[in-house]
Parts: C-alpha cells; sequence; structure tokens
C-alpha cells in the first residue's frame, strides 16, 4: 500500500526515472533471486513469502527518496 502511495506521488512530480530504475533493479536483485532461493528451500510457500520482502524493500527505498525531499526541485 505505501509503495504505491509513494511511488506514485514520485512519479507525478516527475522523478519517474528513479521509480523505473528503482521497480527493475528490486525486482531483478530482491524479488527474484529471494523467489528462487525460498521457493527451492520451502516449495511454493518460499516463493510466496519473497513477495513481502520484496515490497518491503521497495517501499523503503522509496519513501527515502520521498522524504529525502530532493523531487520537490525536479524539472518536468
Amino acid at each position: 500500500m505505501f509503495s504505491y502511495f509513494f511511488s506514485n506521488a514520485l512519479q507525478a512530480a516527475g522523478a519517474t526515472l528513479y521509480v523505473m530504475y528503482l521497480e527493475v533493479i528490486t525486482h531483478w536483485i530482491v524479488f527474484l533471486p529471494l523467489a528462487y532461493i525460498l521457493g527451492l528451500h520451502f516449495g511454493i510457500i518460499g516463493a510466496w513469502l519473497a513477495l513481502p520482502m520484496y515490497i518491503f524493500v521497495y517501499s523503503s527505498f522509496a519513501w527515502i527518496k520521498f522524504r529525502s525531499g530532493t523531487w520537490l526541485n525536479m524539472k518536468v
């Protein structure tokens, strides 16, 4: 829920590249390896457990960017 709020707020402010890079990096670096590793050890339940971990990491980085305020001075 928070990840949608912060990422959409950043996109609306013009930080679209940051959100895109955040999506790509967290998908490829966090979600896919975690789903694979946890899926090997715990089966389908382990693969699904990777999703909340991914959402937490994604939300954390979006929140950090939002709180930094650097997006306030972006030129659209």
